[in-house]
């Protein structure tokens, strides 16, 4: 019985350690590794400690073979990381907005940190990032995040069933973070587009009109006002794509 507790919470253990390093909210290099161990081990002494442990032949072989503890341990790796890949669908609409409306900017080139992966990303897609962050825990959605992988516990305890996904499933909620991000910058690409399209007119009707020079800065100013005038709405839009990842789910 002994050897079923040691595999069951080693089991859970690399299933929250994949989920965790996985995260948007924790990966990347802004989360100190400290902290991301300590969440890791408290999450697994939770939910190891709290799911009750039944005697199943994969279990027993893992505790007698290595070569069974190490496929389980595979397992367990990539259901990890499937989840936290499916929970990353809630930042890829802020991703999408910010970069579509930076190019149209012309802000494409200057980039930074992002603020959840650490990844390169422009400074609109910084923004967007950040303020949808602020909304995941303002919303308590961190609260969501724990109530999922609580339920891929019951649904599926470690080292028993099989994980069964509809490619289907998957395909809705990346068409779902698609279109939200879509949606996001549709407003401001709008406004710049048109924007675009008065300078043309402009350049053509007064040869004097450098479109490289001037034309720049009017559609900078051009997308920071629309921005503006469209935060309230740009908002709106965010927290319904986050609510929305949580409805597929079914949190």
């Amino acid at each position: 019985m002994i050897e079923l507790w040691v595999v069951h919470l080693t089991l859970t253990l690399i299933r929250v350690a994949a989920f965790v390093a996985f995260l948007p909210p924790t990966t990347g290099r802004n989360l100190p590794r400290p902290v991301k161990i300590g969440l890791a081990m408290m999450l697994a002494l939770f939910f190891g400690f709290n799911a009750p442990i039944k005697p199943h032949p994969w279990l027993t072989r893992a505790g007698e073979q290595w070569l069974a503890f190490g496929i389980l341990g595979v397992r367990e790796t990539c259901y990890g990381i499937g989840l936290a890949m499916c929970l990353g669908l809630m930042l890829m609409p802020a991703r999408m907005a910010g970069a579509y409306i930076a190019q149209e900017m012309g802000l494409s080139i200057a980039t930074l940190t992002g603020p959840t992966d650490g990844q390169q990303s422009t400074l609109v897609g910084v923004l967007l990032e950040t303020v949808a962050g602020l909304l995941f825990f303002s919303l308590n959605l961190h609260l969501a995040v724990i109530s999922f992988l609580a339920a891929s516990f019951e649904h599926l305890a470690p080292g028993r069933g099989s994980l069964t996904l509809s490619p289907g499933w998957w395909l809705t909620g990346v068409t779902d973070s698609i279109e939200a991000g879509l949606l996001m910058a549709a407003p401001v690409g709008i406004v710049l587009m048109l924007t675009l399209l008065a300078s043309l007119v402009l350049m053509r009707s007064v040869p004097q009109f450098n479109l490289f020079s001037v034309g720049m800065s009017v559609r900078l100013i051009a997308g920071l006002g629309a921005m503006l005038f469209f935060g309230p709405e740009v908002m709106v839009l965010l927290r319904q794509s986050l609510f929305r990842v949580w409805s597929l789910v079914g949190v």
